[in-house]
């Protein structure tokens, strides 16, 4: 994490940093040229954007409500994932990487794996909500909450506790060209499974052993979605390209994804399973202006 203190002690070194008379007509800023390298430490992460649809539709007596709901989802995903998937868990940390929206927010990951199993799980927690066998009477009140999702993999930064960079505005870019509740990914995430799996479609009949070898996992492994003998959760993963598109003069590759999963629930000492659909095979329109 980069803090202010050290970030100014250090630009006072090739900066004067208090009122001047005049300014010199030429002003050397050769200094700079390494200055933001060598200091702001860029990582590759992958983000995961969570957006309410139409949030700001909701009556006040109602909008004020959904930052708790989203709280509560959030809390319950992350007791499911540590649940079902120890060995994934084990590097997520939601409390230090979570940037809330009041609409939603942009969560931290190691990987677009991480982030993709995170997904699965949230979407599994909003369906229990939506369906009224969890909080039921809020549910009912607040109705169905529908929301869009991506996933970005590239540099960010970490300054005073707060996340910045490429990869979180990237993600609300393309957020913002969602009209519906999809799950977008970027072309970096594309690559990335890819590179590791063969293709994000791989991950629905991956063996545990070859898993735990492209994750480089040595220790004790568990995980409900890749453990070898539950593949079938994942029942269908369908990806389409999208037509390029621009977003604040940013040129956009997107990918549709649709990911049907059979999930199970433990709710009141009772067993729940049921299976959802987590985004939509409908592209239209996410590349007009």
């Amino acid at each position: 994490m980069i803090k202010k203190d050290k970030l100014l002690a250090k630009l006072k070194e090739i900066d004067d940093m208090e009122l001047i008379g005049n300014v010199p007509d030429n002003v050397s800023i050769e200094n700079f040229s390494n200055f933001s390298r060598e200091n702001i430490k860029q990582e590759i992460k992958a983000i995961l954007g969570l957006d309410i649809y139409k949030y700001s539709d909701y009556e006040d007596e109602k909008q004020s409500l959904i930052p708790l709901i989203f709280d509560l989802l959030l809390d319950n995903t992350c007791q499911y994932t540590c649940v079902a998937e120890k060995t994934l868990s084990k590097d997520i940390n939601i409390q230090n990487n979570f940037i809330p929206t009041g609409d939603g927010g942009f969560i931290i990951f190691q990987t677009p794996l991480h982030a993709l199993v995170f997904n699965l799980y949230f979407f599994a927690v909003l369906h229990i909500f939506n369906s009224g066998h969890f909080s039921p009477r809020l549910s009912k009140y607040i109705g169905e909450l529908n929301i869009r999702s991506t996933i970005t993999y590239d540099n960010v930064f970490n300054y005073e506790n707060n996340w910045y960079g490429k990869a979180i505005i990237k993600n609300s870019r393309i957020l913002s060209r969602d009209k519906l509740n999809r799950f977008l990914i970027d072309e970096e995430t594309y690559n990335y499974f890819m590179k590791k799996f063969n293709g994000i479609e791989t991950l629905s009949i991956i063996k545990d052993t070859t898993f735990k070898q492209i994750m480089n996992i040595r220790d004790d492994f568990h995980s409900i979605l890749f453990d070898g003998r539950n593949n079938n959760l994942l029942r269908n993963i369908h990806i389409q390209k999208v037509e390029e598109t621009w977003a604040k003069n940013t040129k956009l590759n997107i990918y549709n994804l649709e990911i049907q999963f059979h999930a199970t629930s433990s709710l009141n000492d009772n067993e729940v399973s049921y299976i959802f659909t987590l985004g939509n095979s409908n592209v239209a329109n996410i590349t007009n202006k």
